[in-house]
């Protein structure tokens, strides 16, 4: 300021007119000052114009500046974008509006009004969207497969514009679902189900021959599997050589269409007579390697009836002793000893100088007929047969003692108190390899199933045998016992001990 001062000083010093020296330049001074007062002020004006239209959504029509404003109210054309599973997309194009905001609702519910999308304190109080130009928007969030409308309007000083609709739908992900063979056996097979985008699925299994049930009926009757997870399962209880569909139904996420998968056909496998070593079921049935969703409760250790020792499979009945055993497949040796750890008598002794007719030799395989004696016995004399009234613990601890915690499959003979010549075949042939001591197909079979069985071979593992010792004064007050005792020097022997003493006991039935 003060160099312009210094300036026009200089100058006007130099001028001589007849208004003056200064006058002249204070005229001129004034005109400019006046000339770019009037631009500011046009500038001014054009930017207010811009600013009113912005914020005339947020103020009362009536404080903005109407001059520069339209004179008809807006427009809005409503488009539809793309639709996902949880958002929607849409168009918005605005002509001559102030402001523009949108809301999404669902189908059934009330359509907001323009003056709704406008209000504060309207539950359908809109978003926001640019009312200068075209724009995209994304509604995210939302639920799958349902129906919504998209709901927009416009304003500006004139009004509201026609309130705009859309229905759009969200999308529902495509389901699949696969079935797969994952083994076969002679009485069951495991298959897995992989369920895609699906909020229930159950399975059923039909013969071959039988139609395909609905979807709706596989759903509400079948056997229902995780529907987010690949699910691997047991059907059991099938004739062996027989063929079977499965077929799985399963509901979208949305809960509101059911598709059916395409069949499987499972044929079963021939069930292979046993071996030495084979695992024995609950349900009767038996097999080399464990089978899933079937319980073990034996191991197989002879094959056949062991007539060259004395048996017959004319002796066995099936256990509740209806009728005669239909086949005979074999002997088990249950996979847990039935009597505590530290042994019962093998009879008490009010009765263990009482001989029960049973056999006294040591080779023979007569363990099922001796038990039925030593039953028959304790009946005959008074003694009874439970456990709270028996003067036979050996044997009630390996026959009904055992079958309370292990029950054997009806058409079994029932657990009954091995013979010593059943425990010397199961150590000499069955329990070690015959041909070099190696450990055999029991051993290997017992300890494959861990926790759910227990050796034999171990420390002061001595077993009652259902053989009687008769003295030559016709007494009987030993029994027979078949040592296991991995402390033994040389274990794997019978002998006798009089039956007071308290021995272990293992279970064995025929099937």
């Amino acid at each position: 300021m003060f160099l312009s001062s210094s300036i026009f000083g200089s100058f006007s010093d130099k001028v001589n007119t007849k208004i003056g020296r200064r006058m002249p330049f204070i005229l001129i001074g004034t005109a400019l000052a006046l000339a770019g007062l009037f631009f500011s002020s046009c500038k001014e004006i054009v930017e207010v114009e811009k600013i009113v239209e912005k914020e005339c959504d947020k103020q009362h029509y009536e404080d903005c500046d109407k001059e520069h404003l339209p004179e008809v109210a807006p427009t809005l054309a409503l488009a539809a974008g793309e639709a996902t599973v949880e958002s929607l997309s849409f168009v918005l194009t605005p002509e001559l509006a102030a402001a523009v905001r949108y809301s999404v609702v669902m189908a059934d519910a009330p359509v907001p009004t323009a003056e709704d999308l406008f209000n504060q304190k309207s539950e359908n109080y809109g978003t926001p969207a640019d009312a200068t130009l075209e724009d995209e928007y994304t509604v995210s969030g939302l639920q799958l497969g349902t129906d919504y409308v998209v709901v927009a309007a416009a304003r500006n000083n004139i009004g509201y514009s026609e309130v705009a609709t859309l229905s759009m739908t969200t999308l529902i992900p495509e389901m699949k679902l696969t079935l797969a063979e994952v083994k076969v056996n002679p009485n069951s097979f495991i298959f897995s189900i992989s369920p895609v985008n699906t909020s229930k699925v159950a399975y059923v299994v039909i013969a071959e021959g039988e139609s395909l049930p609905e979807a709706s009926a596989v759903l509400e009757n079948g056997i229902e599997v995780a529907a987010d997870a690949v699910s691997e399962c047991v059907v059991m209880d099938l004739e062996q050589e027989t063929s079977y569909k499965v077929v799985a139904a399963a509901l979208d996420l949305a809960g509101k269409n059911a598709m059916l998968s395409e069949a499987l056909t499972v044929t079963t496998t021939k069930q292979l007579p046993p071996a030495v070593g084979d695992y024995y079921y609950s349900d009767g049935t038996w097999g080399t390697e464990l089978e899933d969703g079937k319980t073990p409760i034996g191991v197989v250790f002879y094959t056949g009836c062991a007539t060259d020792m004395g048996d017959n499979k004319a002796y066995y009945k099936v256990k509740d002793g209806s009728k005669a055993m239909d086949e005979f497949h074999g002997y088990v040796i249950a996979l847990r000893d039935a009597s505590p750890a530290d042994g019962v008598q093998w009879s008490f002794y009010d009765s263990w100088a009482d001989p029960c007719g049973i056999s006294t030799e040591v080779d023979d395989f007569l363990g099922y007929t001796n038990t039925l004696a030593i039953r028959a016995h304790a009946e005959k004399i008074g003694v009874g047969f439970s456990k709270e009234n028996t003067s036979y613990p050996a044997a009630w601890y390996a026959t009904e003692g055992y079958e309370s915690v292990c029950p054997s499959p009806e058409q079994s003979s029932g657990w009954f108190l091995p013979s010593a010549g059943q425990l010397m075949y199961i150590w000499e042939k069955a329990y070690f390899n015959p041909t070099n001591n190696l450990k055999g197909w029991v051993e290997n079979s017992l300890r494959n199933l861990g926790d759910l069985a227990a050796e034999m071979y171990a420390r002061d593992s001595e077993y009652w045998a259902s053989n009687e010792q008769v003295d030559s004064f016709g007494t009987s007050v030993r029994a027979y016992y078949v040592s296991f005792d991995s402390s033994q020097f040389q274990p794997g022997f019978a002998s006798w001990l009089n039956k007071d003493w308290e021995v272990r006991v293992r279970s064995v039935l025929a099937f």
